[in-house]
C-alpha cells in the first residue's frame, strides 16, 4: 500500500455529510500528518463482519460493503478499520521519531482550544477531553451526538485505540505520540452532528478556531 508522502499541510477539516467522509478525513490526517483532524460522526469499523464481533449497529451500507468485500478479495484491496490504521501507525518506531520533541516538550500540556472550542452556554452544551502528546502530534477531534449511542460507541473505541498506542510508543521507543484524540459529546443532536452544531452555531466557532 502506497503511503503519502508528509507535507507541510497544517490543516484538514472535514465536514462530512455521511460518516465515511469522516473515515477518509481521518485517514488522510494521519496519512499527510495534518495538524488538525475534524470528524463528525465517523465510521471508524467499514467491515461488517468486523462490526458485527464489535457488537456495532448494522450500517445502512452493510450491503455494499459486503459486496466490496469480494471485490476487494479478487483486487487486493482492503477495508481497514481506523482502529487497525492507529495501531500500525502508532507501532511504527520510523513514524514515531520523526516527531521526536525536546526533553522540554515532553514535560509540556497542550494549551486547551479556545474556550474549549464550544462555549459552555446552554444552546452549546459540549463536553471536552482534552488529551496529552507530541507538539507536532496529528490531533483528531471527534464529534458526535448525545442521542447516537452507535456514533458515540464508534468514537470511544477510537479513542481507547489511541490512548492505548500511544502509551505504548512512549513506554517503548520513548518518545511522545505521533496522535492525540478526543471527543466532544453534542447534547441533543442524533447522527446529524455538523447539522446541529451548523444550527446552533458552534460549528462556525470550531471551525474559525481552526482556521487561525
Amino acid at each position: 500500500e502506497d503511503r503519502a508522502t508528509p507535507t507541510d499541510y497544517s490543516r484538514l477539516i472535514n465536514v462530512p455529510r455521511t460518516e465515511r467522509g469522516g473515515y477518509a478525513a481521518i485517514r488522510a490526517g494521519i496519512a499527510l500528518r495534518a495538524n488538525v483532524v475534524l470528524a463528525f460522526g465517523p465510521q471508524v469499523v467499514l467491515a461488517p463482519s468486523e462490526r458485527a464481533k464489535l457488537a456495532l449497529k448494522a450500517s445502512p451500507y452493510d450491503r455494499s460493503l459486503r459486496t466490496l468485500d469480494v471485490d476487494g478479495e479478487a483486487e487486493g484491496f482492503q477495508r481497514t478499520s481506523l482502529l487497525e490504521v492507529v495501531r500500525e501507525f502508532l507501532a511504527d518506531p520510523c513514524e514515531q521519531l520523526r516527531l521526536r520533541p525536546t526533553p522540554e516538550q515532553l514535560t509540556q500540556r497542550e494549551p486547551p482550544p479556545a474556550a474549549a472550542l464550544l462555549p459552555a452556554a446552554p444552546e452549546h452544551p459540549v463536553a471536552w477531553h482534552q488529551g496529552r502528546s507530541s507538539p507536532r502530534a496529528t490531533r483528531i477531534h471527534l464529534f458526535a451526538g448525545s442521542e447516537c449511542a452507535g456514533d458515540i460507541r464508534e468514537a470511544t473505541l477510537l479513542e481507547e485505540a489511541i490512548n492505548a498506542g500511544c502509551l505504548r510508543a512512549l513506554v517503548t521507543n520513548r518518545v511522545a505520540p505521533a496522535l492525540s484524540c478526543s471527543c466532544t459529546i453534542v447534547q441533543g443532536s442524533d447522527h446529524a452532528v455538523a447539522a446541529a452544531m451548523r444550527n446552533s452555531g458552534a460549528l462556525q466557532e470550531v471551525l474559525c478556531h481552526h482556521c487561525k
